[in-house]
């Protein structure tokens, strides 16, 4: 998602850079049933909360843009033990408390956070996802509850700047499936479709507030 962003953003001037933790998802260290794969938990979603601290230190950033990972809308297990998905009052109460407790940490290192919305996905086995269908991840009710989860906690808050992708993708010719946008179903290169670009860059030039 980002590449075609920083490509973009650095010939104003401004320095870009990823800090990935693929398709981990605000959860983080928790268990979880990943596109009916085994349930763990990999070694990069183990660290990446550990690691953001640090991480927003070197770079002091302006604004952090943050996309949702895919493992947001599988099951996971709570701390308690029980197994959850997101749209379940005890996932979702918990998801909350992670959503506000990472934009605290952003926010305290002195960044403006940009929340993008959640695409729906339609996953099909590939070699990247090796699981096997049907895929709860799937469906569109999980996206939504998610965005709607996001846009719960930028309410309660003023340091959160919500970047409404999914709805632009939606809005776009085709819509957010359109031919070659998202050959497998989730991921997005930038780099190939400039209106998508000129819209991420507007929302961060937004949420730095010039």
């Amino acid at each position: 998602l980002s590449l075609g962003v920083i490509e973009a953003m650095a010939v104003d001037g401004v320095e870009v850079s990823a800090f990935p933790a693929a398709g981990c998802g605000v959860g983080g260290a928790t268990p979880v049933k990943y596109l009916n794969l085994p349930a763990g938990v990999s070694e990069a979603c183990a660290t990446w909360v550990a690691e953001l601290p640090a991480v927003l230190a070197n770079f002091d950033p302006e604004v952090v843009l943050v996309t949702g990972g895919l493992a947001d809308l599988s099951e996971r297990q709570l701390p308690d033990g029980t197994w959850a998905h997101i749209g379940e009052p005890a996932f979702d109460e918990w998801l909350l408390e992670q959503m506000d407790a990472m934009a605290t940490l952003v926010t305290g290192s002195g960044a403006r956070l940009a929340w993008a919305t959640h695409p729906h996905v339609a996953v099909e086995p590939n070699p990247l996802f090796t699981g096997q269908p049907p895929f709860a991840e799937n469906d569109p009710g999980r996206a939504d509850r998610y965005n709607e989860l996001i846009e719960q906690t930028a309410a309660s808050r003023d340091d959160i700047h919500v970047v409404h992708f999914a709805e632009f993708l939606q809005a776009r010719p085709g819509g957010e499936f359109a031919d070659g946008l998202r050959t497998d179903g989730i991921h997005l290169d930038t780099r190939l479709f400039p209106d998508v670009v000129a819209f991420l860059v507007g929302e961060l030039e937004a949420a730095a507030g010039h």
